[in-house]
């Protein structure tokens, strides 16, 4: 948008669009969803376990005593250096320090917090993650050595901990950060026992100055205002499945949501050298995607005597269905930016953006992948990963689809944007891909199926001349498309009466084809015909073969070879139907990951005529003859990848279980059970890493 310049230092004013993906969850900025206003900076934690200082509210009490306090740092060193082995003798005390120790870590009151929380920070195009050494209060970075960064703490007296309210960094250059305006998150459990808990989650850049004082740039906000994140079900389920019951039951346990209430800022103005130069005004109205909130829709540019430069307007609607008014079925979305000068034009320069869908799912939908993106399962009732094995004996219960989709991934995703000269750029988008297996899954698969009922309708001669009914006769081709053991199931549901036992009730499934390669043309009345022994013929192959009776079900398993096959019924009983199906149980090894990578942008001119296309190819190509990179190649080795998979799918735990059983005779019993969990239980900063990635760019005169 501009660079607003002082003497030394120059404060660039953007807006930037984050192209990984929309995530089911995810709330839109206040200028649009995807879109981020950068001008400033913040320190961010990044939380690992629970914050390091965790506060309730009032200020008691520690909610959690942090790894730097006395009383756990002593005893982590005490467990660190305990060694248990066999034979050896420990005093009463020692186990106790040990034991107590361990149990508070996990789930006791005083508890305790002994993961260490990293921040990370951006300022002016610089960025880093920040380390504190508590014993000297002075973090370090581990990007940049050479930047100082110093948190400063605010004292609660007695209680042990150190409540960070503000950071000066300072970089190689010599140029000091101020971060002293605070983001609180604010969460309460929905436990009795527990109180409303905060701590400070976001740090604002409030002031920079230059190495040599020739530049004070200022940063104000305004008044605070807590708003209230939205409560989603399901987030913390539990699923256990018993392989023997008399370990336990089956069962759910549901999370119940915390309330979070975030209390932020946003940025106002900026002074450089006491003059005014930006501005950022939001709107009169409330957003109806997030209540308590305002969009961003104008910013203004000034000289050096404070009149206006230029005015940039946003202009925003939502995504969602029209006449909606459930927040969270709605999302900020930015349509365009006008540029107008000092005074508003009738005919400003508008970047205009267009996007791909025009609605996204409640943001309590389940409908997401393994990590959190949009994967159009609607039908999914929780989050807790499907899992065959236990899912398919399971009675009331049935795991979710957490597979990612890459259309629907792309849904809510910026897919050009015009600019004032008539111009468009389009983006193209594509799953990301791990060089190894992201994920696995078992799944039944429908090869085919038939059903027949005699109706009346289209009657058939006789099979047998001397035979009283007329059956119906359906010969239905069977494709199969999966080699290996499938499961036949046949039944024939119905009611009988007298004359039941004198029908002709019969089915076949056949390979089309003669093992010696003609093809199989045997009439179906022939295959009931019991003097021919087809059964016993080497040259045929018959799957399954039967007469069933009124009320008949069965499934057996037969190993099918990939080919055409065919499900012949004979049916002549018009109270009976008679159902075939034939599945397979796939296993598939995944190598998609969750979120959005850009494999092409398209530049367009003023007429439409393509102007250059650009590929991203996600790995090295530098061994490739550049005669050999054409566009058909790049199409062609799109699963090609160098992406390193950072947060592995691990939403399950096997467990064991063990009962002391008296009867029939005294006896320790193992047994296994699995969890399942709605949460993702590995968590890292990036989803995937690419350690390279290529950019080609073809001129409009290539032929690919």
């Amino acid at each position: 948008i501009a660079s607003l310049k002082g003497r030394e230092i120059e404060v660039p004013v953007s807006l930037t669009y984050d192209a990984s993906g929309i995530k089911v969850e995810q709330i839109a900025t206040w200028v649009g969803l995807g879109w981020n206003l950068n001008v400033g900076g913040m320190v961010t934690r990044q939380t690992n376990g629970n914050p390091d200082d965790y506060l309730p509210t009032p200020i008691t009490h520690p909610s959690y005593f942090p790894f730097y306090s006395t009383t756990v740092k002593n005893d982590y060193e005490f467990v660190k250096n305990f060694t248990a082995t066999e034979n050896s003798t420990y005093s009463p005390g020692e186990l106790t320090r040990y034991f107590n120790f361990m149990k508070n870590v996990v789930n006791s009151t005083p508890k305790m917090e002994i993961q260490p929380d990293t921040y990370s920070f951006h300022a002016l195009g610089i960025s880093g993650t920040l380390i504190i050494d508590y014993t000297t209060n002075i973090a370090w970075c581990v990007e940049h050595p050479e930047i100082k960064a110093v948190p400063a703490y605010q004292d609660h007296g007695t209680i042990p901990i150190k409540n960070i309210i503000g950071w000066t960094i300072t970089d190689a250059s010599g140029n000091v950060f101020y971060f002293q305006l605070t983001e609180e998150t604010y969460i309460y459990d929905n436990n009795l026992n527990d109180d409303e808990k905060w701590y400070n989650s976001a740090w604002l850049l409030t002031k920079i100055e230059s190495k040599n004082k020739r530049d004070v740039i200022e940063f104000n906000y305004g008044a605070k205002t807590r708003w209230e994140q939205p409560q989603l079900a399901g987030r913390g389920d539990v699923r256990s499945d018993y392989i023997n019951s008399y370990f336990g039951i089956d069962s759910e346990i549901p999370s119940v949501p915390p309330v979070y209430k975030i209390s932020q800022s946003e940025l106002v103005s900026i002074y450089i050298n006491g003059k005014k130069s930006a501005q950022f005004i939001p709107g009169t109205q409330t957003r109806t995607d997030l209540a308590g909130r305002k969009p961003l829709v104008e910013v203004q540019t000034f000289d050096q005597n404070e009149a206006i430069i230029n005015r940039y307007k946003l202009i925003q609607t939502y995504f969602g269905e029209a006449g909606e008014t459930d927040e969270k079925k709605l999302r900020l979305k930015l349509d365009k930016v006008e540029i107008h000068g000092n005074i508003i034009s009738t005919t400003p320069q508008k970047y205009q953006f267009a996007y791909i869908g025009a609605s996204l799912p409640s943001r309590e939908s389940f409908a997401q992948d393994f990590w959190g993106y949009y994967n159009g399962a609607t039908y999914n009732t929780n989050l807790i990963p499907y899992n065959y094995d236990y899912d398919k004996v399971n009675t009331g219960f049935t795991g979710a689809n957490r597979k990612p989709n890459t259309n629907y991934s792309k849904v809510g995703t910026l897919t050009s944007i015009t600019y004032p000269t008539g111009g468009k750029t389009e983006f193209t988008y594509a799953l990301h891909r791990s060089n190894e297996p992201s994920f696995s899954f078992k799944e039944e698969i429908m090869e085919g199926g038939a059903s027949l009922i005699n109706n009346g309708i289209g009657l058939s001669p006789r099979c047998e001349p001397d035979h009283v009914y007329q059956p119906k006769i359906a010969v239905v081709p069977l494709s199969i498309q999966i080699s290996g053991n499938h499961a036949i199931s046949i039944s024939a549901p119905g009611t009988t009466d007298a004359n039941s036992s004198n029908h002709q009730r019969f089915i076949v499934i056949y390979n089309t084809r003669y093992r010696s390669g003609g093809l199989v043309n045997i009439p179906p009345c022939d295959f009931m015909n019991s003097s021919i022994d087809h059964l016993n013929n080497p040259d045929l192959e018959i799957a399954y073969l039967a007469r069933p009776d009124v009320g008949f079900t069965e499934t057996i398993q037969y190993s099918f070879s990939i080919g055409s096959y065919a499900i012949a019924i004979i049916n002549s009983d018009n109270h009976v139907t008679i159902n075939a199906q034939v599945s397979a149980i796939k296993e598939t090894t995944e190598y998609n990951v969750g979120g959005l990578r850009t494999m092409m942008t398209l530049d367009k001119d003023d007429n439409g005529a393509v102007a250059s296309k650009k590929y991203f190819y996600y790995n090295d190509l530098s061994t490739i003859p550049i005669s050999s990179i054409t566009e058909s190649y790049l199409s062609d080795n799109t699963q090609s990848t160098s992406g390193l998979l950072q947060m592995a799918v691990n939403f399950e735990e096997d467990k064991t279980s063990q009962i002391y059983k008296t009867e029939p005779a005294p006896e320790l019993v193992t047994s296994g059970f699995l969890n399942r969990y709605s949460n993702n239980r590995t968590q890292a900063g990036n989803k995937i890493t690419y350690s390279v990635v290529t950019e080609i760019q073809f001129e409009s005169t290539s032929t690919g």
